[in-house]
């Protein structure tokens, strides 16, 4: 069908909540790239090359889509490691060599007397040393440092050729931000994590707000890189799935509000990347920036509850089970995708895409029917 928008132009539509000439689609995709390209997982993530050769021929094959959701070559093992603040296990390095993607593996590194440290040596020096114990034995310095530098010249070069080029955006900028209670519960463990909430609150709060100034400052401080761009906010823990609505309110909310606020007013477009159950407390979203934000929900939260509360609000995006994309037939995901675009698309201010990630195992055809019905349906429910 006729088109009247660039890619650029219809996720920014989407973002302000105004009707662009159809639904935008970006699944997020890594392993799925290296599965689908006939390349393992340990050499996928050892090359960034050949993660942005394999975007590249999967784009073409498969029709192209409006946005990168996570920009390829910017994963390597090391990383990896930095992104997450929990011991992470990748192919061929704590993981068997033809491991299919990444684990996550959780253990008690951090203790409660850290809240105190966090606050008596600040959050930098803090996180400097609790990566020396999350990897005991092992520097990853030098080798973050090169790979950063490598990975940098690979996103300025994927920008220049997707989001200049072609305007295709990309909705991740550099690495993503981790607010400072998704550390807390990751560090701690959960189980640890929920007995602080209840035991030492004050600890808690004090060190959070120390960590967000800190996250703030490194998040919109180089506001020559940042600015104008989309930044990945991450939120897992954080949630109703872990959390009582109360306690997101009392222990989340405040420094997510302050972070987001301090990347609004640096024109940096936060990309709330959301995964587990958030349904109950969607509606203490609405104290987020207004038609400024992205909020990408998997799926067990339920993203028809989310347009309602905050379709006039905030941009959705998401959120086609991944176990649909692996194991469901192109039937079923062409009517899951039309009955998201026929309702949570109405109006505008909704971006079809994976439930988090696209699985490595999805059927090649159940994602092309995903993109091809965001390319080519238009219900008049969602012109209306």
């Amino acid at each position: 069908m006729n088109e009247t928008m660039t890619p650029a132009e219809r996720i920014n539509a989407a973002i302000a909540l105004e009707q662009p000439d159809r639904v935008p689609v970006a699944p997020l995709f890594i392993y799925f790239l290296a599965h689908y390209d006939g390349i393992g997982a340990a050499e996928f993530l050892r090359d960034p090359d050949k993660q942005v050769a394999a975007a590249e021929r999967a784009f073409a094959r498969l029709g192209g889509w409006d946005a990168w959701y996570a920009v390829p070559g910017l994963s390597t093992p090391t990383t990896l490691k930095f992104l997450w603040p929990m011991e992470v296990r990748v192919p061929g390095e704590g993981l068997p060599e033809d491991a299919p993607l990444t684990q996550l593996h959780e253990r008690e590194v951090m203790t409660p007397e850290d809240y105190d440290a966090i606050v008596a040596d600040g959050w930098d020096q803090w996180y400097a040393g609790y990566y020396q114990r999350l990897y005991p034995g092992r520097d990853l310095r030098p080798q973050l440092r090169a790979d950063m530098r490598r990975t940098q010249e690979t996103l300025m070069a994927f920008y220049q050729r997707w989001e200049v080029e072609r305007q295709v955006p990309l909705l991740q900028w550099q690495r993503l931000v981790v607010p400072a209670v998704e550390v807390f519960s990751f560090g701690r463990t959960f189980y640890q994590f929920a007995l602080d909430l209840a035991t030492v609150p004050e600890k808690v709060t004090r060190a959070a707000e120390v960590a967000t100034e800190a996250i703030i400052r490194r998040t919109v401080g180089s506001a020559g890189g940042t600015r104008g761009r989309k930044v990945w906010v991450s939120g897992w823990r954080s949630g109703s799935g872990f959390l009582s609505p109360r306690q997101c309110a009392a222990f989340v909310l405040p420094n997510l509000k302050r972070l987001l606020e301090a990347m609004v007013g640096e024109g940096i477009t936060p990309v709330l990347h959301f995964d587990a159950e958030w349904t109950r407390v969607l509606h203490l979203l609405r104290q987020l920036p207004a038609k400024k934000c992205l909020l990408a929900l998997d799926q067990l939260t339920d993203m028809y509850k989310a347009k309602e509360i905050l379709g006039d609000h905030t941009c959705l995006m998401g959120n086609i089970a991944p176990q649909l994309l692996a194991l469901g037939t192109v039937d079923e995901v062409v009517a899951e995708c039309r009955r998201l675009i026929e309702v949570v698309g109405k109006g505008g201010g909704f971006i079809l895409s994976s439930g988090c990630e696209v699985p490595y195992n999805a059927k090649p055809e159940n994602v092309a029917a995903m993109l091809e019905v965001a390319r080519e349906y238009r219900p008049a429910s969602a012109k209306t």
